[in-house]
């Protein structure tokens, strides 16, 4: 009995000992945390962002609810992994990763289940089930929320096992993830392919925004919105229940090359330096239109694949020359229904 006192007692100091050697800030284990304002920005050091065009320190954005892993703390800042933005390192699938504004994220007892997605790009979020009643808070399109259906106007939205509002149902799409198993079985191509085309052209207009990954809200929140070139592409089909990755060159990684496009597929174009590095993406709409998020310091348009890349729809093949760039080609909707 004392050898087994004394062996508790040794564990017990080992652990406090392993505990006073963790860095400054850094949390003995992660914390299951979600994102609690419309929008935050991730970014690789601890400086908020001053600027919607080329921003080196920006790495993505977080909407309401995203789930992240938060490992440490330093004064108003987390470091936290974003749980559902996958990024490929050198072959390896990870998460990105970074630090936000500690006020913009909340710890829970277990991650939300998903009900419904934001389709418009700010709906509102109301105190009761009246269009009158006080908005609690703006919520950007893409944004993922736990809903139950209130009645033929209105979802109740909870999170963390509590009610926090009304949101319209002319604001949301159920949420019904689509994977190349079931696509077929939940939504017809055709409509898919409509359904993401008429959600993107949504942000026309809009201001191309250096890793952004929201809405553009006119400058009314503390976040600086708006969407880049993959984010856009991300979006359009998150809100219609295909996961992708945040990154154009991941998107490129997760698609099936197609030797013609059809409305909804996607353009990538790779650098002249790196014929196998994706550095933009857009959507085809139909009759040889593009829309794209172009650079920063322009809007989210639509351009002819002749103005675009320099030639005409009809000659346009996958991985092809232009004067842009090697062009790839492809789709994430008629895939093979036994992929994975």
């Amino acid at each position: 009995m004392k050898n087994r006192t004394l062996a508790l007692l040794s564990s017990v100091m080992l652990l406090m000992l392993s505990f006073s050697h963790l860095p400054a800030g850094r949390f003995a284990h992660p914390k299951r945390m979600v994102i609690c304002v419309a929008v935050t920005d991730l970014r690789n050091q601890r400086i908020e962002r001053q600027d919607i065009g080329f921003e080196p320190l920006q790495e993505t954005q977080l909407l309401f609810g995203e789930f992240i892993s938060a490992t440490e703390k330093k004064g108003d800042w987390l470091y936290v992994v974003a749980m559902e933005q996958p990024v490929n390192i050198e072959g390896v699938w990870s998460k990105y990763n970074g630090w936000i504004n500690a006020k913009h994220a909340r710890e829970v007892e277990q991650f939300p289940s998903p009900s419904i997605t934001v389709k418009v790009p700010w709906a509102k979020l109301h105190k009761l089930p009246l269009s009158t009643s006080e908005i609690k808070m703006y919520l950007s399109i893409g944004t993922r929320l736990e809903g139950f259906n209130y009645d033929e106007k209105w979802w109740q939205v909870w999170s963390d096992s509590q009610p926090i509002g009304f949101i319209a149902h002319a604001d949301v799409e159920p949420f019904k993830p689509l994977t190349p198993k079931n696509i077929h079985d939940i939504q017809e191509p055709w409509t898919l392919r409509t359904n993401i085309i008429n959600t993107a052209k949504q942000f026309i207009g809009m201001p191309y925004c250096w890793g952004g990954r929201s809405a553009f809200d006119g400058g009314k929140s503390e976040t600086i919105t708006g969407v880049d070139c993959s984010s856009l592409i991300q979006l359009a089909y998150r809100v219609n229940g295909i996961e992708l990755p945040r990154d154009a060159h991941d998107q490129y990684l997760k698609s099936t090359e197609v030797s013609n496009l059809m409305p909804g597929d996607v353009v990538f174009i790779a650098s002249q330096k790196n014929p196998k590095r994706i550095t933009q993406v857009m959507l085809y709409l139909d009759k040889g239109m593009l829309l794209e998020a172009p650079s920063s310091g322009k809007n989210v348009q639509t351009i002819t694949i002749e103005e675009k890349l320099g030639i005409l729809p009809d000659d346009l093949k996958n991985a092809m020359e232009t004067e842009k760039g090697t062009v790839y080609l492809g789709t994430y909707i008629d895939l093979p229904q036994n992929g994975a």
